[in-house]
């Protein structure tokens, strides 16, 4: 077998061994990395956010914009941030921030903000399951009106 490389494809002449031919065996690489940002986002607690008539106007906007701004592990920026960057008045955006909370979308601790890791997901499988252990644990952490703590089960493969 002799090998060729051609740029990116690569590949192998081949000889039949039963009737001589020569032939090619062409390898195209595999793309890993399919750029941009990027998130994984759970379709079964994204329908029940939508089923839930509790969410609507500018709180379903800011909820689109936390999804687009998430940071690794679902850190997002807090109240101030989002008010100058999306010019909400700043008590419109801490009432959103409170419904998202009540809802089980939003996680404040210690003054930090994060989505849950039932509504999407930005970082490694285990700090996936970590994370959704670690909500479990403290369930606390939603309130009692939250939608996405029915998903939490599916999450953890139970």
């Amino acid at each position: 077998m002799q090998r060729i490389c051609n740029g990116r494809i690569r590949g192998f002449r081949a000889i039949d061994e039963q009737t001589g031919e020569i032939y090619a065996i062409l390898v195209a690489p595999i793309q890993r990395r399919i750029g941009g940002r990027w998130m994984r986002l759970f379709q079964d607690t994204q329908e029940r956010l939508a089923l839930d008539r509790s969410l609507h106007g500018e709180t379903r906007r800011i909820l689109s914009y936390l999804l687009s701004v998430s940071d690794y592990q679902n850190r997002v920026p807090g109240p101030k941030i989002v008010s100058e960057k999306m010019q909400i008045h700043p008590s419109a955006i801490s009432r959103a921030y409170g419904e998202l909370k009540r809802v089980g979308v939003l996680i404040v601790t210690k003054g930090d903000f994060t989505l849950s890791p039932l509504l999407c997901w930005k970082g490694s499988q285990r700090g996936l399951e970590k994370a959704c252990h670690e909500l479990l644990a403290t369930g606390k952490l939603l309130g009692p009106g939250s939608v996405v703590m029915a998903t939490l089960p599916a999450r953890l493969g139970s």
